[in-house]
């Protein structure tokens, strides 16, 4: 007999705050924002936008690029070749 577990969380969002199974998870701020590691201390991670307000890199708080976006002409984001 085969046991299937799933883990489940719950998620809530007070303004600019997500709290996950009531830890905060990550706090959101004009320009990115703060992850928390588990004794509390924060990471920050940025955006870096274009000249159309979209997202195209998010950056580690060392300026080290965490996620890379690339957007069609008409903002659907799509993978580099």
């Amino acid at each position: 007999m085969e046991i299937t577990l799933i883990k489940r969380s719950l998620v809530d969002y007070s303004g600019p705050v997500i709290y996950e199974n009531g830890a905060v998870k990550r706090v959101m701020f004009d320009g990115g924002y703060a992850t928390f590691d588990a004794r509390g201390v924060p990471g920050w991670h940025y955006f870096l936008c274009d000249h159309a307000g979209s997202v195209r890199v998010v950056a580690d708080m060392w300026g080290r690029a965490e996620q890379i976006n690339h957007y069609y002409p008409y903002g659907l984001i799509h993978k580099p070749l």
